[in-house]
């Protein structure tokens, strides 16, 4: 007599249940395939970095706001600073001259130099009533 197996035999997978059919699962256009990059900054792969795109940091109470491109005239809007935001000091790391900067309904307006500091970045540091000190984590 054979001997039987503790474990029991496997079973088939069942056969997966039709999908209801509620339209074109398809685009009815042909579409072009996504280009994704992967990595930190690489948005310039798909469009050119401009005048108008910032990055942010905060250290030690202070705001800065990092440019990507330089404006053509020196002026360039921060429009996520509007005016509720208290702005008390702005200036432009590495430049010699004061940056002007009336805060508007729309954005903190500045205004530097017609020409860059330097030939990469263009940092701002900016001071805001009520930032107060911000805590470093232990990393």
């Amino acid at each position: 007599m054979p001997r039987r197996s503790p474990c029991p035999a496997p079973r088939a997978p069942k056969p997966p249940l039709p999908l209801p059919r509620r339209g074109r699962s398809l685009p009815s256009k042909p579409t072009r395939p996504t280009q994704f990059v992967g990595g930190s900054f690489q948005e310039d792969k798909s469009r050119p970095y401009t005048a108008a795109d910032f990055r942010f940091t905060v250290n030690n109470g202070r705001l800065y706001a990092i440019a990507l491109g330089w404006p053509v005239d020196g002026a360039s809007v921060i429009h996520t600073l509007g005016a509720t935001d208290k702005v008390t000091a702005v200036r432009l790391l590495g430049a010699t001259g004061k940056v002007t900067w009336p805060q508007q309904a729309d954005g903190l307006h500045m205004k530097a130099a017609d020409k860059p500091p330097g030939a990469a970045v263009y940092v701002y540091v900016i001071e805001l009533a009520g930032l107060g000190q911000v805590k470093q984590g232990k990393g």
